[in-house]
């Protein structure tokens, strides 16, 4: 499944780096140089999991966009909103026009 190296969230680019040697979590996102990190997959997990990584640091990232640093610091609330944006992103025909594999 296609993740992004970049992406535009209003006026702004958020980098992405991805298989980033992380110890302490999946991902991270810094909303000063919006810049999301991602760890290296494992062979542990599905891609499934590589992938809800990525929308939970998305969530992270509209939330710190909005001005709602609050809520994005709630671990809970976003992991449990970036779970089911991944789901209904992942089971809908088309994956709302979601690619799950890069453009060529």
């Amino acid at each position: 499944m296609f993740i992004p190296d970049k992406f535009q969230l209003g006026a702004h680019t958020v980098n992405v780096l991805k298989d980033v040697p992380l110890k302490e979590a999946w991902g991270e996102w810094n909303n000063e140089t919006k810049t999301m990190r991602l760890r290296k997959p494992s062979k542990r997990n599905p891609d499934t999991f590589y992938y809800q990584t990525f929308v939970h640091e998305i969530v992270h990232a509209v939330l710190d966009t909005m001005g709602r640093e609050e809520l994005s610091k709630d671990e809970g609330f976003v992991d449990a909103f970036s779970e089911y944006l991944a789901q209904a992103i992942l089971s809908s025909k088309g994956g709302f026009g979601i690619s799950r594999e890069e453009k060529e």
